[in-house]
């Protein structure tokens, strides 16, 4: 498996917390994860050693507005 990390935005005033979405073999994003403010990082389990799968960390503020994050890629595929 591995571990993705992801700093705090500039405008950090009003997080709920972070949604984090993956896309294996350059499918759709799918949500796999809402953590909380405080988590800056996830533990994913890689399920196969082929392929490529990207990453997404949206930031979603308490009055509902979600800014997308930019999106980085590992070589596998993880869920």
């Amino acid at each position: 498996g591995a571990t993705i990390f992801w700093k705090v935005p500039a405008a950090s005033a009003g997080i709920a917390n972070y949604n984090v979405e993956i896309s294996n073999a350059g499918g759709a994003f799918k949500l796999i994860s809402t953590v909380p403010a405080s988590q800056l990082s996830l533990d994913v389990t890689k399920t196969d050693t082929a392929q490529w799968s990207s990453f997404k960390v949206s930031t979603v503020y308490e009055d509902g507005t979600v800014v997308g994050g930019k999106v980085f890629g590992l070589p596998g595929l993880y869920e």
